[in-house]
């Protein structure tokens, strides 16, 4: 990113929405996960003569009404995803997100980790961007249990040791 183009950000307050985790200001399209390899076709999308009626033929699907739950396979996690929540998840119990109540974490639009991008003034900012979409970024682990119905990360939130702000203007 530019030093102009940092300090239009930092300037307009999108930057603002980035703030101890890593969210967009403006909306996302909707998000739809899908849960469950298809237990009709096994995820293969097939069926015996064609495409798999119950999953349009994708292998996953949400629709598992009258499926007994130990007949059900979770779907394959997404590759852009935390592999556990940070020791600082703003979804851990005690975080400075969850204390104050003046931070409204999402439900029904990605969050994404900020770990991995420069601290520049306090604030964490993305290096590149397709949109609003942070590039590069991770899911957070935190926000894809809470999306998916999964446990919340239970050991409590912690501070890191040290995180260098970047030297940047």
């Amino acid at each position: 990113m530019t030093d102009d183009l940092i300090r239009g950000i930092l300037e307009t307050g999108i930057v603002d929405a980035y703030k101890l985790g890593v969210q967009s200001a403006k909306k996302f399209p909707t998000v739809t996960i899908l849960r469950w390899i298809c237990p009709v076709c096994d995820g293969d999308g097939t069926w015996s003569d064609g495409r798999c009626m119950h999953c349009a033929g994708n292998g996953l699907t949400n629709d598992v009404a009258g499926w007994d739950e130990s007949e059900l396979k979770p779907a394959p996690r997404p590759p852009a995803l935390m592999t556990r929540p940070c020791a600082d998840c703003a979804y851990r119990p005690g975080s400075p997100e969850q204390e104050s109540g003046s931070v409204k974490l999402p439900t029904d639009e990605p969050f994404y980790c900020h770990h991995a991008m420069p601290l520049i003034r306090g604030t964490y900012v993305p290096t590149a961007t397709i949109g609003e979409l942070p590039l590069g970024a991770m899911l957070c682990a935190g926000w894809w249990a809470q999306a998916t119905g999964q446990p919340a990360p239970d050991k409590p939130y912690r501070e890191p040791a040290d995180r260098p702000e970047t030297d940047r203007p």
